[in-house]
């Protein structure tokens, strides 16, 4: 076995050796060819509209060949130092003010590179990636004239797996042994051809042979140039695609088959669209509108360009990377702080009034009371009975009788006194007041606000999502507490950063600098720096060497923002330190959001959710990160899809096959998993409508005889307090009384030849005027009490005109009188 050992590292060896001989042997050699064989000015004056840079292993002194030539740059191989001179050249040279007929471009020739010994066959860095050359990711045109064309074409087929990172530079090779022609000779490099390609994709070769002579070989090149980089729309995907791109072909092949065999195409298209975006989200779903034609016609099977899902543009820096912006993304926070429990059937039958004039009012009424009961002759509850008759607007008084003093003598004005103020104050004035409240407050639903203007202000604890700043990239990253709350809190580390360092160039206002600071001051130790930023390796997140040190999320709980999951089991406690009302805030996209606090007072009707603007602190721009590539298919498409309205379109199809609600997966656990639909709510006015007219109802069938000036039962005054909140219900809720009277008849009562009247006079509210003259007229003798009586004989002359409607109520539909 040593013996095989040996004798495999000896022909290691040999072959190495080999390599390294003949990269020697071209530095060395005597070449008889002659760069002026290929007619070097011709090819350099090709790309006369670009600023070109050339590279040689000597000093060649090359005039411009035209007034209109772009300048040159000569430089000579220098491998012994690094001046990063390609970052240094575009930023000088692109401010120069030229005029040119063509748009400008940039072009690097390298002259016989394998003189200088750049072509390191065996360790196989990209020698056009050296710091003299212009960057990689600028696009522009790099000319290798060499005299080993063979090996070159071999190099580029050994790394091809590589070279999509730098498809932004065209290749083009210029033979100098074979250049005694009068056309000039380039050979273009296919960076999108495919190794395996499908039936399906267009045919296209590696290396694509130019002849063309000085003046059109730069048309030649670009056209080229396009039609190669439009095959770039089969070298995209994304990270997750490759592990679902079967299932995702299967869903095209059944579409396809289904559009093949059925007419109706457009349907069953839909149907498919919507099977997939049950399975994916809307990142991958939107990926699959975008290459569709890829995973119809075929995939090269290359993982080229990345397409990241949507996120801000902070995560990635520099040049290398395009930006296509959909929006700004704005933030909100949905809380129960400062609104307590919902209020019950009391607290809505309140809410016109605060507690300060329900305690005034009581007062009032204890003290009225007291007189009433001190100075009458009788020591029942008469006097009670009668305020509470009258501030409920229900037509009671006091007999002669019953309205004489104790004491003999004094005359009963004062009384009648007190009873007309109090009736037209408070049965009057203040009960209607209190009905155009409670009326107004129907109409118009109430409106809760948060006592929060901005909770990055706030002393209180925020939950946040782990995607909330880290998009969608949070899935890949790797499994484990510790990476994903050290890139959470290193993001907030790396935004606060920037914020308080750009603060005098960006216009930010004071507010967030100090919250900025507050953060990123607070966060540091965690991260093993101090105040002023100097490593102590003492923190939560401190790495020392290779191992990663143990984690516990107890360690991050003084820090206000805490990252979570919506998990099936809330193992983070979203919900539990929600409904506990406590000063503690959610906080998400606003779409999130707003479907977040639709599913909290749905499902837990005890306590009301409020919602509210994050502010200003994290909003930031969202959209595509992806790398820069000419001719981008995946950019050109995204494009369309936003300036057409496709994309929209889209977004909003797709919310409606998956509602945006990132808490449903609770419903299981934590109330009824159904959906929602209208009802009335658990604070609502009609609510408490509707138990006092349970209560009502009750009573049916009860007969009383009821006397408008004479209440001497106990539990008549019960039925006419609650015959005295029906009517007021009636009138809140816009409720013909007439109609509901009709509708809850006993059918002993249609049969009949008189309606219950005197339980109609109580439903029918007196008028306003009929009301206001009575309690003058007692205020003011018993002549205008005998008025009184007469304007009441017509009006029960009046009621009793109502048996008429017999034939109308049978008429009426769901009505009991109509069997």
């Amino acid at each position: 076995m040593s013996m095989v050992n040996s004798a495999s590292s000896r022909l290691l060896l040999v072959s190495i050796l080999s390599i390294l001989c003949r990269c020697d042997s071209y530095s060395n050699k005597n070449y008889s060819g002659n760069l002026d064989i290929i007619h070097l000015r011709d090819y350099i004056l090709a790309f006369e509209h670009c600023t070109t840079m050339v590279f040689t292993t000597e000093e060649v002194s090359l005039a411009p060949t035209s007034t209109r030539q772009s300048p040159i740059i000569l430089y000579v191989y220098n491998t012994s130092i690094s001046l990063m001179t390609g970052e240094s050249i575009p930023e000088k040279f692109s401010m120069i003010r030229r005029r040119n007929s063509r748009p400008h471009c940039w072009a690097t020739i390298s002259i016989l590179p394998e003189r200088a010994g750049l072509f390191n066959f065996l360790f196989g860095r990209f020698f056009f990636d050296l710091p003299n050359y212009i960057s990689l990711w600028q696009s522009h045109y790099f000319i290798i004239v060499t005299e080993v064309k063979d090996h070159v074409v071999i190099y580029f087929s050994k790394y091809q797996d590589f070279l999509p990172l730098h498809r932004l530079t065209e290749i083009l090779l210029v033979d100098v042994t074979k250049g005694d022609n009068l056309l000039l000779t380039f050979e273009y490099f296919n960076a999108y051809h495919a190794d395996k390609p499908n039936s399906r994709i267009k045919h296209s070769e590696v290396w694509y042979h130019i002849m063309c002579v000085s003046a059109d070989c730069f048309d030649h090149i670009v056209r080229l140039g396009k039609n190669t980089s439009r095959l770039n729309k089969y070298f995209w995907t994304t990270k997750e695609m490759f592990d679902k791109y079967i299932s995702l072909l299967r869903q095209v092949r059944l579409s396809e088959m289904i559009l093949r065999n059925n007419s109706q195409s457009i349907l069953y298209a839909r149907e498919t669209y919507k099977r997939i975006a049950d399975v994916f989200s809307f990142h991958d779903f939107l990926i699959y509108l975008v290459l569709q034609d890829v995973l119809t016609f075929g995939h090269a099977g290359q993982r080229a360009h990345t397409l990241f899902p949507i996120g801000p543009p902070g995560f990635f820096y520099g040049k290398r990377f395009a930006f296509l912006m959909d929006g700004v993304q704005k933030y909100g926070f949905v809380s129960c702080y400062g609104l307590g429990q919902t209020p019950g059937i009391l607290g809505t039958l309140s809410s016109p009034f605060d507690v300060t004039s329900w305690r005034y009012l009581g007062i009032c009424m204890i003290t009225v009371v007291l007189i009433l009961t001190s100075i009458l002759r009788r020591s029942t509850f008469d006097g009670l009975f009668l305020v509470v008759g009258l501030t409920l607007e229900n037509s009671a008084t006091l007999s002669v009788q019953e309205a004489r003093p104790k004491v003999v003598g004094h005359t009963t004005f004062g009384v009648s006194t007190l009873v007309a103020i109090w009736s037209m104050l408070v049965g009057i004035i203040l009960t209607n007041y209190y009905k155009t409240w409670f009326t107004m407050e129907m109409i118009v639903p109430t409106v809760y606000v948060s006592p929060w203007k901005n909770i990055l202000d706030e002393d209180i604890r925020i939950f946040m999502p782990f995607e909330t700043l880290l998009g969608n990239a949070f899935r890949i990253l790797p499994s484990g507490d510790f990476y994903r709350y050290y890139y959470f809190y290193a993001a907030i580390l790396n935004y606060c950063y920037l914020i308080i360092g750009n603060s005098s160039n960006l216009s930010i206002h004071g507010s967030e600098r100090k919250i900025a600071h507050k953060l990123f001051f607070k966060l540091l130790p965690h991260f093993g720096m101090d105040d002023k930023l100097r490593d102590v390796q003492n923190g939560t997140f401190s790495v020392v060497g290779n191992e990663i040190p143990f984690f516990s999320k107890s360690s991050l709980l003084d820090y206000p923002i805490q990252p979570v999951e919506y998990d099936d089991q809330d193992g983070y406690g979203v919900l539990k330190a929600l409904r506990a009302c406590g000063k503690v805030a959610l906080m998400d996209t606003e779409e999130n959001i707003l479907a977040i606090k639709k599913y909290l007072n749905y499902h837990h009707q005890d306590v009301t959710y409020v919602s509210g603007a994050a502010g200003s602190f994290f909003s930031d721009f969202r959209g595509w990160t992806m790398p820069q590539v000419r001719n981008n298919y995946v950019e050109e498409r995204l494009n369309v899809f936003i300036t057409s309205g496709i994309l929209t379109r889209w977004k909003s199809l797709y919310n409606s096959w998956q509602p945006i609600n990132p808490l449903a997966r609770f419903a299981n656990r934590t109330g009824r998993n159904v959906a929602a639909v209208s009802r009335i709510e658990y604070s609502s006015k009609v609510t408490t409508g509707f138990y006092a007219l349970v209560l009502t109802r009750k009573e049916n069938g009860y007969k009383m005889s009821y006397r408008l000036n004479k209440v001497s039962t106990f539990a008549a005054h019960v039925y006419t307090i609650l015959s005295i909140i029906l009517k007021i219900l009636f009138v809140f809720n816009n409720i013909d009384p007439l109609l509901y009277f009709l509708h809850v008849v006993p059918l002993s009562s249609c049969s009949g030849s008189r309606l219950p009247i005197k339980r109609l006079i109580i439903l029918i509210s007196w008028p306003e005027s009929y009301r206001l003259i009575k309690y003058i007229t007692i205020a003011f003798g018993k002549f205008g009490q005998q008025k009184l009586l007469k304007f009441k004989r017509k009006a029960l002359i009046l009621m009793n005109g109502l048996q008429h409607f017999h034939g109308y109520c049978s008429t009426l539909p769901l009505s009991p009188c109509s069997e």
